[in-house]
């Protein structure tokens, strides 16, 4: 008998085949993830379509290459888990869209934000948006159906106040997070996916004639990715 069975066999916990990551090697994971996400919804772009079924709206891939070639079968169940939730959002009215257009009127925020973003935005603040008293940062939540996410827009000063942290590193955009109230399990994702996306947030600044930018933000299994745009 070999020696990991002599030990599970008396009582002691085997040794654990996978020790745990140092805080950098997570990060470097992390931040590769969000940018495989970019690049997964990429790929995705040309093969989605809102159409207008039996069933009523509801969103559809339509290969017209091999262009989905590239993705791994980990990451079609991941994206084919996404779209389910949201179709089931759109069906169950949380959701409402007009077929041809990439995007969607929030009608029970809650529920769209579960189905749309899950994870990023805490309770707290589902239920201020819900009450009526919406942080600044969420003034601007609408639905985005490819990619399956939310936009939210930020002031000028809001985004000049995060590109300085994302010069200081990610210390400071996560207190930057922090203030805004996303959820706590999220932030060093959501930090990492806007560190990964810093040239793109610094450009839309200067593209924006108010200096703002708006960002999609899209989970794809566990992992977030941030799209920035000029507001």
């Amino acid at each position: 008998m070999d020696t990991l069975a002599c030990t599970a066999a008396s009582g002691e916990p085997a040794p654990s085949a996978s020790p745990a990551l140092p805080p950098a090697q997570l990060d470097d994971l992390l931040l590769h993830a969000a940018r495989r996400v970019t690049a997964i919804l990429d790929v995705l772009r040309p093969h989605v379509s809102l159409v207008d079924s039996s069933a009523g709206p509801q969103m559809r891939i339509e290969p017209l290459n091999d262009g989905l070639s590239a993705l791994s079968q980990g990451e079609i169940s991941l994206v084919r888990d996404r779209m389910e939730a949201v179709n089931r959002a759109i069906r169950n009215g949380d959701i409402e869209i007009k077929p041809g257009l990439s995007s969607a009127r929030i009608a029970n925020q809650k529920a769209a934000l579960d189905a749309l973003v899950p994870g990023p935005f805490g309770e707290a603040i589902r239920t201020a948006a819900l009450g009526g008293s919406v942080p600044e940062y969420l003034a601007v939540v609408n639905g985005q159906i490819f990619p399956p996410g939310v936009t939210i827009e930020l002031t000028a000063n809001e985004t000049a106040a995060l590109i300085v942290a994302l010069g200081l590193g990610r210390g400071a955009v996560e207190n930057l997070l922090k203030l805004a109230g996303v959820a706590p399990e999220v932030i060093v994702p959501l930090a990492l996916a806007m560190i990964a996306a810093t040239a793109a947030i610094i450009v839309c600044a200067a593209l924006s004639p108010k200096r703002a930018v708006g960002f999609k933000v899209a989970v794809i299994g566990p992992i977030i990715a941030v799209i920035p745009y000029p507001a």
